[in-house]
């Protein structure tokens, strides 16, 4: 068995220090490190782009893809190792699985709370499951059906899988949750030309995605009308939005030229053979704003981000 690992940075590849936690891929790895924790495959290894995730930008995730796609191009291997800083982690998978299945690979994501030099780090455990999941991918020939996330649960301190189109951002713990959405095959020949067209596109400022965060007393009037694309705002878990301040910044940023959007949407519940929505989310739907269900807030930032605006 072939693996490609893309090495991108992020805790699982930093070290500690008298300054703290270097995330700037301090750490180097190669083909004997992989074999102590399984033998067997015969290991690639790559390092496209070296970022820590919380400065992350889309031009970072798209040389990073770019760079694995190209990669899988000159040797094609028979799955993907990808280690990436856990504080964007969601954002990325939601993203890779857009771009990356139309290779049609079995592909895992991990990396660690802890650096590797840290007493208890949760990295050998995180690689291993990654590893174990990729050879079984492998011999079932499940292809990228099994492409997702792998991370140490703090509670049961065991390693745990998330697929990538239903991972979203960790909590305070590190634990990433999955939303119950239906797992769409991003692998399908209408998803071939997008992916190639993300990787090709040329930097701009619509790749800044201008999200909305929901909170209470969030001053819209500040937000400047330049400077970003498309608008994503965050809805409640009911799915409801400000609606007595925010529709005159819809207006106002539709007019700019931005389209709008909304995620979150949770499952409606009927009532008869009428959908069950509040009044706030209502009053939006028609002030120019489009809704993004089935899919979390990460997968409705990565489904504008992969189509562009």
């Amino acid at each position: 068995m072939n693996i490609l690992v893309a090495c991108l940075g992020g805790t699982v590849s930093s070290r500690t220090n008298s300054d703290g936690v270097m995330c700037s891929g301090e750490f180097k790895f190669n083909s004997s490190f992989f074999e102590k924790i399984m033998k067997g495959p015969n290991y690639r290894i790559i390092e496209p782009v070296c970022y820590a995730s919380e400065n992350a930008t889309l031009a970072d995730y798209r040389a990073a893809l770019k760079g694995i796609y190209d990669a899988v191009g000159q040797d094609r291997p028979d799955a993907i190792l990808i280690l990436h800083g856990t504080d964007s982690m969601a954002y990325f998978a939601q993203l890779a699985v857009r771009v990356l299945s139309i290779l049609k690979l079995p592909v895992v994501i991990t990396g660690s709370k802890l650096p590797q030099d840290a007493p208890g780090s949760d990295a050998p455990g995180n690689l291993r499951m990654a590893l174990g999941l990729l050879d079984a991918a492998v011999e079932g020939k499940t292809q990228n059906r099994t492409f997702g996330v792998v991370f140490e649960d703090s509670f049961t301190r065991t390693a745990s899988f998330v697929p990538a189109q239903q991972i979203m951002t960790s909590d305070i713990k590190g634990d990433h949750k999955a939303f119950d959405c239906d797992r769409e095959d991003f692998s399908a020949a209408k998803y071939v030309k997008p992916a190639v067209d993300f990787m090709m596109r040329e930097a701009s400022e619509n790749d800044n995605i201008l999200l909305i965060p929901a909170s209470p007393s969030f001053p819209f009037e500040a937000v400047s009308d330049t400077g970003y694309g498309p608008v994503l705002i965050s809805c409640y878990h009911c799915g409801t939005v400000d609606s007595i301040r925010l529709p005159a910044f819809i207006s106002r940023v539709s007019a700019a030229g931005h389209k709008v959007y909304m995620a979150p949407i949770p499952q409606r519940r009927k009532m008869g053979k009428k959908d069950v929505v509040y009044q706030s989310t209502a009053s939006l739907r028609g002030a120019e704003v489009k809704e993004l269900p089935g899919m979390p807030l990460e997968g409705a930032w990565a489904e504008l981000a992969f189509y562009g605006q």
